[in-house]
């Protein structure tokens, strides 16, 4: 059985704050924001927290976003980003949105590349559960010239 197609879900964000960069790896945002989420398909709807015929569920609310991009070592490279939203109408009923992003870049030589992501999602609306994904990549680079 399908679980999600095109716009089935398709979540944007946009928030009105304040950012606070004190170096080039770190970054963090505070703001007011709203949260559109999108389902065109109308049996997926509850899927996402939406009514039946709620095509696009819009939630105001606080959102914080941190970023970290920093060279650990020569060679290898973490990426990672926590983005959290609290809705105005969710605020004593669930922990907020949360989305926590890693990516550990591991740069063996001029032509082989290793990635090891690990991603963490909570959403209330969806699930009651934590969902994860881990992925371990290998790009080999050839160059012809």
């Amino acid at each position: 059985m399908k679980v999600s197609d095109f716009f089935a879900p398709a979540i944007w964000t946009q928030s009105l704050g304040i950012t606070y960069d004190p170096d080039r790896w770190y970054k963090a945002r505070l703001g007011f924001a709203t949260k559109e989420t999108f389902v065109l398909i109308d049996r997926l709807r509850p899927v996402y927290g939406n009514a039946l015929d709620e095509t696009v569920r819009v939630q105001a609310g606080l959102d914080f976003l941190a970023e970290v991009q920093k060279e650990l070592f020569p060679n290898v490279l973490l990426s990672s980003r926590l983005s959290l939203f609290q809705a105005f109408n969710q605020l004593n009923e669930a922990a907020p949105d949360a989305v926590f992003e890693n990516i550990l870049q591991l740069k063996v030589n001029d032509w082989l590349n290793t990635n090891i992501e690990f991603v963490a999602l909570y959403d209330k609306d969806t699930i009651d559960e934590i969902q994860l994904k881990e992925v371990l990549s290998i790009g080999i680079a050839i160059a012809f010239l």
